[in-house]
């Protein structure tokens, strides 16, 4: 697995018994034939998270998150991989409100929803390429209290600490899932023998950014009085439709539940 130490790698790294997996450098060809030799699947959650810290650096987050992928999929399919998984986002589907599925259009906007789209691009043409299996699984908004910068649950984790803050957008609905929520989904599906291409990781319910940060400050037993909420933008609804997932699971998928890392 790509990304082990980030938001979603280090939560499935203690949740996954099935998959085994070993971390190597994206950019390092010789570590990864080493460590692709002998697993049956590889899961590439590596990424360049953000739409500030990608602008700041495209070329790099470009490269990153998208370009490499190509020598990644030909490293996995030389070693025998059985199948590749790519985490995408659901910032490829754009602005607006709507209930997405997978087969709606993709409009990205900003740095980070482009390199997403484009490396779902190159993942299936690197997989077509190389006669390699591979699916899509495009994770909506994860929240959790050690996550990545630009990121609300960082900005809240930040707030818990110093008791101060600022939330933009609260009235914005949100598909949520915590890390250890995401990792369990992919633990129960990562195996099935005909995954679609594309899977939405979402659980269709919408959750105002409002009431996600009154959940997780109390977590801590805080009050949203620490934070200082702003609507800069027209209110918008992002929501997967999570139909396909509850195919592959056999029941629906659960609903928002936070919980404060251990």
């Amino acid at each position: 697995m790509t990304g082990r130490s980030g938001t979603l790698g280090s939560e499935f790294g203690w949740i996954s018994q099935q998959v085994s997996y070993r971390d190597f450098l994206v950019l390092d060809r010789t570590q990864q034939a080493k460590s692709l030799q002998g697993l049956d699947v590889l899961i590439h959650a590596a990424a360049i998270v953000g739409a500030d810290r990608c602008q700041a650096n495209l070329r790099r987050a470009m490269w990153v998150n998208a370009y490499s992928i190509e020598e990644l999929v030909r490293a996995a399919s030389d070693a025998g991989v059985k199948r590749s998984v790519l985490i995408s986002s659901s910032h490829v589907y754009g602005g607006g409100s709507g209930r997405f599925s997978e087969a709606a259009p993709l409009r990205p906007i900003g740095a980070y929803a482009i390199s997403k789209a484009t490396a779902e691009s190159v993942f299936f043409e690197a997989c077509s390429k190389f006669g390699h299996q591979g699916s899509v699984f495009r994770m909506f908004s994860i929240l959790g209290d050690r996550a990545q910068p630009g990121t609300l649950g960082s900005a809240l984790a930040d707030a818990v600490t110093s008791r101060s803050g600022r939330i933009l957008n609260p009235q914005d609905v949100r598909d949520f899932y915590t890390p250890k929520q995401v990792s369990e989904i992919l633990e129960s599906i990562i195996a099935h023998p005909q995954l679609p291409e594309v899977v939405n990781v979402c659980s269709g319910v919408g959750t105002s950014v409002f009431e996600a940060a009154r959940i997780f400050l109390n977590s801590f037993g805080l009050g949203t009085d620490i934070v200082d909420f702003e609507q800069v933008n027209p209110p918008s609804s992002i929501v997967g439709n999570s139909e396909l997932l509850s195919g592959i699971l056999g029941s629906p998928p659960p609903v928002f539940r936070f919980e404060k890392s251990v």
